[in-house]
């Protein structure tokens, strides 16, 4: 038992050695980054090359027009993790009262803190719009209610295909730029790309000498206004410009760099007429990822530009001191690791050339110029982006997959700026305890898996940054977490304080990024893992075996699994085409996977996202399918031999997510790329059940919390959050939950002094024991032990010679237990 109560040392130590440090690997392994975000392109792409360029907008609108089941009493609220924050790709602060900063994430909108980013009060900006990515930010320098933001993420052009350009990863939507006049209290579309989501905004410079001539870097080419952001033009056809700035003093000059995986006309171009027109560079060594670029402030003729290739870790950096006309190389030193096509720039001290930030794969710092540049070290990875104090030279922010961070002697060193930023990308395959609220884990892009304990501030666990995890519903102590593309299952005995590898006998078959697995709640020894191959274990992976006679099921990887709550036997499995080979196809076995049948019939060509069990009907089976244009979500009554589509009035949108209240079978809920709905018919129906979220937000998974009856839902953009279920006070009627094996409840009033009830239920009688423990793990009272009855018992329990204090009361029965936390205050 003391191993539950280690230490926050020991917590921190573990977590050193199970999560080898990511930095440190990522130079030589496959770029995960473009791995995460291909497959989230392609899970809402296929089987088109992109995404089409309106729908998602188009479907935005329409959303707003679905009549609602909202609550304004019982809204969604974030239950964190506020101790970190998702990728960040942009940052500005306002050049009239630099405490107040503002941040842009990669898909969870803009954000702004009043205390430099250090008092933990950021706060998302409501745009009115489905802002997700935010690539630029600039704040006018005289007016600074006035600011423009350019949306989306866009990365790789790989060629075209009957004149249309192929967009193949991408980070989110975009829909041009928007301005705001008032400091973001409402917001207008300037370069409107509503209806063409595909294209991104990398980059936006006003003129300093005259505020209504702006120039912008997008996937396009540059644009170009003269009135303030009301009309643009493109000035120069060259796909992916990456970034451009203009010469302060003579304004009639810019620059702008272009290209990214070696697209067509990569290289830096040159205007001398104000931004009207470019001509490109000569003397540029082909480089064939992104560019950056970096004015010298005091030197305004003096830039700077990082050039990188894609994936190979080289390139260079490099400087011209006039303006862009001729360039020498400062270093070819390889600092890029294999994501040069996606994070890194090149910052200059304002008042000392000498000194240069790198962001690449990690942090540098140079004082020779840019000749030679140290690794600064620390936890700050995948750089983004960076803004200069305005009146403080020595003080420069960076933001990057990492968070936001602040630096005030000029990057030697860096504090955590980001505490209160919730933008954290979670990944399906959330998991909540069925008998504690306090307990729940998922894993999160860029900063492996994380725990909710009650508090906004998240401890660490799990093993990766992507994969599914599982707590089991009869001992929460024992939970499950995957690795990304499926190499391996890991096991907690600990409550996730630490995992150990679990994954003899899973071998063989080709996997996704995010790998399924599921656990059987009745059964919970029970789980199945999803490569091309299905594998299942039945001692609590302890062990596992190929099921179906070791055959794949049609060749491809599973994306989506579930188990019957009813029983441990009946299982679904969803494969997708990522070899290029078939389409989308549905799996069910009755017979715990010694066959598989294929379920698919009138299913839709579409990514299987999720798929959900009716919780106390085997037959009745729900799936919610990527892409636009089809089916959304589908159900099946007699096991996936019929299918039908219940999409309804939902968003077409892809929709990610399925979850099937407990209490009432009727209440389906889905979550989307725009939000959160709830049919209360079994899907006949659609409502919204958004208010207290953003006004879009990706749904990555939703999970219900039965222990305090709430919805969760986690996103890939904003975190975690919980509403109530939808019971009778919308005139939903509610019946009780099946029966498990057992349940322990929250004991009441908790906190107490020194008197408190405790209540525990038995589907069957056998030899129980009740026991509670201090915080060492010392045995403090046993309550009972010995045989009992099936059904409900009560207990009152009177602590009068303990402390105040932490405990944990733990109901142990036969190959199953149940702990909770207790706290006596006196």
């Amino acid at each position: 038992m003391k191993r539950i109560f280690i230490s926050l040392w020991l917590v921190v130590v573990v977590s050193l050695l199970f999560h080898p440090h990511k930095i440190e690997r990522r130079e030589t392994e496959k770029p995960e980054a473009m791995e995460a975000l291909d497959f989230w392109t392609q899970a809402r792409s296929y089987p088109h090359a992109d995404i089409p360029a309106d729908r998602y907008f188009k479907a935005f609108e329409a959303a707003k027009r679905l009549p609602t089941l909202d609550n304004p009493n019982d809204a969604w609220r974030s239950i964190g993790p506020n101790n970190f924050s998702g990728r960040m790709i942009s940052i500005a602060l306002n050049p009239l009262n630099p405490s107040t900063v503002y941040a842009g994430a990669a898909s969870g909108g803009l954000w702004r803190s009043r205390t430099g980013g250090l008092g933990g009060d950021w706060q998302r900006i409501t745009t009115g719009f489905p802002v997700l990515g935010v690539n630029a930010i600039v704040i006018h320098p005289t007016d600074s209610n006035t600011i423009y933001i350019g949306t989306g993420e866009t990365y790789r052009y790989l060629g075209s295909t009957g004149g249309i350009v192929i967009r193949t990863t991408r980070g989110s939507y975009g829909m041009g730029i928007l301005k705001t006049t008032n400091g973001g209290a409402t917001w207008t579309r300037s370069l409107d790309w509503s209806y063409n989501q595909q294209r991104g905004v990398q980059a936006i410079r006003l003129n300093p000498q005259n505020r209504n001539t702006i120039l912008a870097a997008t996937s396009e080419g540059v644009y170009r206004s003269t009135d303030a952001g009301a009309t643009w033009t493109n000035t120069l056809g060259i796909l992916m410009a990456t970034d451009i700035v203009i010469n302060p003093t003579d304004t009639t000059l810019a620059l702008a760099v272009c290209g990214n995986f070696s697209s067509t006309g990569g290289g830096i171009y040159r205007s001398t007429n104000s931004g009207q027109s470019f001509a490109q560079v000569a003397g540029i060594a082909p480089y064939s990822g992104k560019g950056m670029l970096e004015v010298f402030s005091a030197s305004p003729n003096v830039v700077y530009a990082s050039l990188a290739d894609s994936t190979t870790g080289t390139g260079s950096l490099r400087r011209t001191t006039n303006f862009g006309a001729n360039w020498s190389l400062v270093s070819s030193q390889a600092l890029y690791g294999v994501q040069g096509w996606y994070s890194h720039f090149v910052a200059v001290h304002p008042t000392d050339s000498n000194q240069v930030v790198r962001g690449g794969v990690n942090i540098y710092k140079s004082t020779n110029g840019g000749v030679s540049s140290t690794n600064v070290g620390g936890a700050y990875f995948d750089m983004h982006h960076y803004a200069h104090h305005p009146t403080n030279p020595n003080i420069l922010y960076i933001v990057s997959d990492g968070g936001v961070f602040r630096s005030t002697n000029f990057g030697d060193s860096y504090q955590n700026a980001h505490t209160g930023l919730l933008s954290s990308q979670f990944y399906n395959g959330f998991s909540c305890s069925r008998t504690d609220s306090f307990v729940a884990m998922g894993q999160v892009q860029d900063h492996f898996g994380y725990r909710y304990t009650g508090a906004l501030a998240w401890p660490g666990g799990a093993v990766d940054e992507v994969g599914w995890t599982s707590i089991n519903q009869l001992n929460d102590f024992i939970q499950f977490a995957g690795s990304r593309g499926g190499g391996s299952i890991s096991k907690s005995t600990d409550r996730g304080l630490s995992f150990l590898n679990s994954s003899s006998g899973i071998t063989g078959g080709i996997s996704c990024w995010n790998t399924p697995f599921v656990q059987s709640p009745s059964h919970p020894n029970v789980l199945y893992f999803g490569r091309s191959i299905v594998f299942k274990t039945t001692d609590g992976a302890a062990s596992w075996r190929a099921t179906n006679s070791g055959a794949a099921l049609d060749g491809n990887a599973c994306l989506s699994m579930a188990v019957a709550a009813t029983n441990p036997d009946t299982a679904f499995a969803a494969t997708i085409p990522h070899t290029g080979i078939g389409r989308p196809q549905m799996f069910r076995t009755t017979n715990g996977g010694l066959s598989w049948t294929n379920a698919t019939s009138t299913l839709p060509n579409r990514y299987p996202m999720d798929i959900a069990f009716d919780p106390r009907n085997s037959r009745i089976v729900y799936a919610a399918f990527g892409g636009f244009d089809t089916t959304r979500v589908a159900r099946s009554g007699d096991a996936g031999t019929t299918w039908t589509d219940i999409s309804g009035t939902l968003p077409n949108v892809p929709t990610t997510a399925v979850a099937i209240d407990p209490f009432n079978s009727n209440v389906v809920y889905v979550g989307s790329d725009i939000g959160v709905y709830v049919s209360t018919n079994g899907g006949t129906t659609w409502s919204g059940f958004n208010d207290g979220l953003p006004e879009a937000v990706i749904v990555a998974d939703l999970v219900v919390s039965p222990s305090n009856r709430s919805l969760r839902v986690a996103t890939h953009s904003n975190g975690v959050y919980e509403r109530k279920l939808l019971e009778s006070a919308t005139g939903v009627s509610e019946r009780p939950p099946v029966v498990s094996a057992f349940s322990l409840e929250q004991n009441y009033p908790n906190p107490f002094n020194p008197t408190t009830t405790i209540r525990f239920t038995l589907a069957r009688a056998g030899f129980v024991t009740l026991t509670v423990f201090d915080l060492q793990g010392r045995r403090v009272a046993t309550l009972v032990r010995g045989e009992r009855p099936i059904g409900l018992h009560t207990i009152q329990w009177t602590a009068a010679t303990l402390s105040s204090g932490v405990y944990f009361y733990r109901l142990q029965g036969d190959n199953a237990s149940i702990t909770k936390k207790m706290a006596i205050a006196k």
